[in-house]
Parts: C-alpha cells; structure tokens; sequence
C-alpha cells in the first residue's frame, strides 16, 4: 500500500518568496513535491511525499521544529491513503495541477472511491492522473489530483469528458458535503514539475 502526506503552509500576505526561499533547500534534500496556489487560498504551499509505510511520517517529519521559516501563519498536516494505480513518478507532468479535494458524507468514502475508480479509465484516455487519494486524518476527505500542460488543455479536456458524459462519475455527488478546486504550480526546484 501507498501512502502519502501534505504538509500546507500558511504564508503571511508578501512573505512567500521568502519562505520558499528558505524551504527549497529542504525540499531539494528530501525529493518533495513543492507547489504555490495560483488559484485558490493564496499564499499557501503545498509539500507533498509519500511512503509506502504509514509510520515513517510520524517517525520522520516532513519539516523539523527549526525548518519552518519566519514568515508562517502556520500548517495543516494530512496523510492519505492513495488509492488507484499510486502516484506519478517525480519529474515533469504539468506544470499546472488542479487539486481537487471533496469532503465526503459519513460513511460513504467507499462508494466514493468505488465510483470515481469505474468511471477513471475512460478519463484517463483523455489525460493523465497525478495521484488519488483518501484522508486518514480529520475530516473524510477524498482527492485527486490532474496535471495539464496548460490552463486552456485544462478546460478542453473537462469539456470533452463532460461532453462525452464520462465525467464527473455517476453519483459522485450523492456522496459529497462540499468540493474545492484549486489550481497549483510547481516551484521550480519541486521534484513534481
């Protein structure tokens, strides 16, 4: 099994240059996945890693008491439980990613995963998938993730699945209290590009 593990991080309105800055020589070391919202809750960072054991997270932070930077108006952690074929590998695959995070209605994550994974080969013929993904911590939360080349590949590609009727699944929306997008870029020293 794979897991993964998000580390946001809340920066203060001017600060994030500086903060990123300070955190790319920790994310270079350790092969994170780095990325600044463009649209969405600004002034936040996404870290990104996974494990294929769920105790090396807690065993190893992701960012030490001292690696936090000034600048922070603090983070939120989450580790997931990826679902489907795992994540791509590091390298290039955007350089936009859409994030897409849904909260899910009690006891239905099941039905959830099952449906978004039936309906997934016939998106995947229209472009790749970077990760998907289930909540272990806090509120049910189920995420996927979508690299495009561009914005307007982005909108193409949902109109032509929407178009086509393979997309959303069917039903998904039975299952969910609320949904968020947000469109993300690597920093360029991010081990996802």
């Amino acid at each position: 099994m794979l897991y993964a593990e998000t580390l946001i991080v809340q920066c203060a309105p001017g600060k994030m240059g500086g903060v990123l800055a300070a955190l790319r020589p920790h994310v270079e070391r350790a092969g994170l996945g780095c990325w600044t919202n463009e649209f969405g809750t600004l002034n936040r960072i996404t870290l990104f890693r996974t494990s294929e054991t769920l105790s090396f997270f807690d065993e190893t932070p992701i960012l030490g008491a001292t690696d936090l930077p000034a600048g922070t108006g603090g983070t939120d952690r989450t580790r997931w439980r990826v679902v489907g074929d795992g994540v791509l590998p590091p390298g290039q695959h955007g350089p936009i990613y859409e994030w897409r995070c849904y909260d899910v209605a009690t006891s239905r994550m099941a039905d959830m995963t099952a449906g978004f994974l039936s309906a997934l080969p016939r998106r995947l013929a229209l472009s790749s998938l970077f990760a998907v993904m289930e909540s272990l911590d806090g509120a049910a939360r189920f995420c996927h993730i979508w690299p495009y080349e561009s914005l307007a590949q982005r909108t193409d590609i949902r109109r032509q699945a929407m178009g086509a009727g393979i997309w959303p699944p069917a039903g998904a929306a039975d299952n969910l209290t609320a949904m968020c997008s947000e469109i993300i870029l690597p920093a360029d020293f991010s081990a996802y590009r």
